[in-house]
C-alpha cells in the first residue's frame, strides 16, 4: 500500500514529466517558427531601409542637379537680357537719330 502509493506517484510524477515536456517541446517549436518568421521581417526591413538610402541619395543627386542647372539658366538669363538691353537702346538710339 505504501509501495502501491509510492508507485502512483511515481506514474504520475513521470507522467507530469512526459506532458510538460511535451509542451516544452511544442514551445520551443513555436518560438523557432516565430523566431524564423521575425527574422525574415528583419530581412525584409533591411531591404527597405537599403532602397529608402538610394532613393533618398538619388533624390539628393536629382536635387543638387536641378539646383546646378538653375544657377547656370539664371546667369544665361541675366547675361542675354543684359545684351538685350543694351541692343534695344542701341536700337532705339538709332532709330531716333533716324527720325531726327
Amino acid at each position: 500500500s505504501s509501495q502501491e502509493a509510492l508507485a502512483k506517484a511515481r506514474t504520475e510524477t513521470e507522467r507530469k514529466e512526459r506532458q510538460i515536456k511535451q509542451n516544452l517541446s511544442s514551445q520551443r517549436e513555436r518560438v523557432k517558427k516565430e523566431a524564423a518568421r521575425l527574422a525574415l521581417f528583419e530581412g525584409e526591413l533591411a531591404k527597405l531601409k537599403e532602397k529608402e538610402a538610394a532613393d533618398v541619395a538619388d533624390l539628393r543627386y536629382q536635387l543638387e542637379e536641378a539646383d546646378r542647372d538653375l544657377v547656370w539658366l539664371e546667369r544665361d538669363f541675366k547675361t542675354k537680357e543684359a545684351a538685350y538691353v543694351k541692343a534695344k537702346e542701341a536700337f532705339e538710339t538709332a532709330a531716333g537719330r533716324k527720325r531726327e
